[in-house]
Parts: structure tokens; C-alpha cells; sequence
């Protein structure tokens, strides 16, 4: 099912003996557009942290009782390490988590370059911080990894189509199959009031990170004649056709 993080966010987190915090934002990677973490709040029970969960511990999505089951206990949880979220996600950091869950390391995955290429372009990306495991100088000071990025973060950020801006990124809409981020939610009140479409990070022609903006390979006239997308709705088979049709794109599940 293809799911919205903005209404994911503030759902309960049931561990397996327990209510353990809410979701309180998401890291994805902007190179494959996976989500690689949910930051989750631990609230009263653990006052003042958060901490990071791999999609890897998520059994189950309850959308009507707001509630996401994880695979892990309160004292798992309680003894991870927790993250500053004003602070970049450093390597070192993920291996620590990693290593604590006993999570396999995303990173790994491609290593061989054999695998899902780079959905979208980023511009004026950050050179990519190199693997410390191994080897690696340990009085180097760890560096956030350039390819995750916060959804809240991102959040507002413009929207340019060929011919001029539309609107802003409102949400995005997250498979809860293989956590892979779906489409990219664009509000176009900034150009005619009310209408939210959908864009898939493989439409565009990058995100400029500086300017806070993403800019989509398609025209605005074309854009304004999408199916247009209300928030909470579910997206089914057909639907999804009409969206790829109208953009001319070949369904990902094809």
C-alpha cells in the first residue's frame, strides 16, 4: 500500500511489549529515494530522545488505529543510540545502530555498482563521505552522509517546472512494500489555487539543495492537466495508469 508520511507522522510506535513514542520524521536517501529511517520520539517514557528505526523493524502498518507494530522491545530501543536530529547522520553513527539491531548495512547493498541507479539527479550535491570501516583514521571527525535528507526538511521546498515555478513539495507517498517513496506530493496554490498532483522523483531533472527547490521535466500547462491528488485518498492500479499515461511514463510496476 502507498502510504502518506505527513499522516504517518505522530502515529503510535508499538513494540512488542509496549507503546514505545510516536513518528516524528523520516530520513530517506535522495539518491534511490528509500526511506532508510523513521526518527521516532520516545516522549514520556524516554523524555528528550529520539532515536532511528530501519524500515528492516516494521511488521506492520495499522492506518485506522494510527499505529506502526516494530519487531523490537522497549529495552531495545532504550539501549540504541539516540541522534540529535539538528545534527547530520554521520556513517559512524549508522554503523553503531546497524551493528546494535543487527541490521544489514543499506550501503553495502550496490557496492559492486549492480543494483537500482540514482532515480534523480542532485545538483550541487555534496561530495559523498567515505566508508570508515576499515582502516579509517579515527581522528577524522564523522560527516553527515550528503544522501540522507529529512522529509520535514524538505517539506516546502519549490517546485519549478520548464517554463517557470508551480508550487511547493507538500508530502511524499511511500510504498510500505519495499519503503521506496513513491511520488513526490506538489501543492500548486502558489499558481492556481487548491490543486495538489503527483510527481515521480524519476520525472524530474534534479534538486537543486542550495536554492531548496526541485525542478520537474514537464511543462506547466501539463502539470495543471494531471489527475489531481487529495490528501488521505488511496491510490489504486488505475489510477496510478492514469497519472503515468498522462505524463507518459511507463509504470514502475511494469
Amino acid at each position: 500500500m502507498i502510504r502518506s508520511m505527513k499522516h504517518l507522522r505522530g502515529d503510535d510506535i508499538a513494540a512488542t511489549d509496549g507503546t514505545l513514542g510516536d513518528v516524528h520524521d523520516f530520513f530517506f536517501d535522495d539518491h534511490s529515494w528509500k526511506l532508510r529511517y523513521l526518527v521516532i520520539d520516545t516522549g514520556n517514557w524516554l523524555p528528550g530522545r529520539r532515536v532511528l528505526v530501519s524500515p528492516e523493524a516494521i511488521g506492520r502498518v495499522d492506518g485506522d488505529g494510527d499505529k506502526v507494530a516494530v519487531a523490537l522491545s522497549k529495552d531495545d530501543i532504550k539501549n540504541s543510540p539516540s541522534i540529535h536530529t539538528d545534527e547530520p547522520v554521520s556513517r559512524q553513527f549508522e554503523i553503531a545502530l546497524a551493528d546494535h539491531f543487527r541490521w544489514p548495512y543499506y550501503w553495502d547493498q550496490y557496492a559492486s555498482g549492480v543494483g537500482v541507479p540514482p532515480m534523480i539527479p542532485s545538483l550541487q550535491h555534496a561530495p559523498a563521505t567515505a566508508d570508515v570501516r576499515g582502516g579509517g583514521r579515527e581522528d577524522i571527525k564523522p560527516q553527515g552522509d550528503p544522501n540522507l535528507r529529512s522529509a520535514t526538511e524538505v517539506e516546502g521546498y519549490h517546485v519549478a517546472a520548464q517554463d517557470g515555478e508551480i508550487g511547493h513539495i507538500d508530502d511524499f507517498l511511500v510504498s510500505d512494500s519495499d519503503w521506496t517513496i513513491r511520488y513526490i506530493v506538489v501543492a500548486t496554490r502558489n499558481w492556481w489555487p487548491g490543486k495538489k498532483v503527483l510527481i515521480g522523483p524519476a520525472w524530474t531533472r534534479g534538486i537543486d539543495w542550495s536554492q531548496k527547490k526541485m525542478l520537474v521535466d514537464a511543462k506547466r500547462e501539463t502539470i495543471k492537466a494531471a489527475p489531481e491528488y487529495e490528501s488521505g485518498m488511496t491510490l489504486d492500479e488505475t489510477l496510478e495508469r492514469r497519472i503515468f499515461e498522462h505524463y507518459g511514463k511507463q509504470p514502475y510496476w511494469e
